[in-house]
């Protein structure tokens, strides 16, 4: 499966994409080097999202929340069911079209029709 994130990294270095993908099919194992600096980067990226959940339920707004440490195709189960349920907001959603995946941070209801309903 590929990834709008795949795309970029190919973009930047084909090297980079490839060993990514040997390390996606355990062929290689990347080293871990601790980097404080990543490690902060993420934190305030979680907790800008934690914030923003708040803010939107704070709104009134209806959320679901897709659970990311089961398998791929029971959170693109999930995602599915909110948006046909009509959820107003869908958080770490999950999709998959042939061999392309990604999970939105945030998926908001738009008023129009659609597959998955109005």
């Amino acid at each position: 499966m590929f990834s709008a994130t795949d795309i970029s990294t190919f973009l930047a270095s084909e090297h980079t994409a490839t060993l990514k993908r040997a390390e996606s099919r355990n062929e290689i194992r990347k080293p871990f080097f601790a980097d404080p600096a990543i490690d902060l980067l993420r934190e305030l990226g979680l907790e800008h999202e934690r914030r923003y959940l708040r803010t939107l339920a704070a709104n009134k707004l209806s959320i679901a929340k897709i659970t990311s440490d089961g398998p791929w195709s029971a959170a693109i189960q999930q995602t599915i069911a909110a948006l046909r349920k009509g959820t107003d907001v869908v958080y770490q959603g999950a999709f998959l079209d042939g061999e392309w995946g990604g999970r939105p941070d945030f998926l908001t209801r738009v008023d129009r029709a659609s597959e998955l309903g109005d």
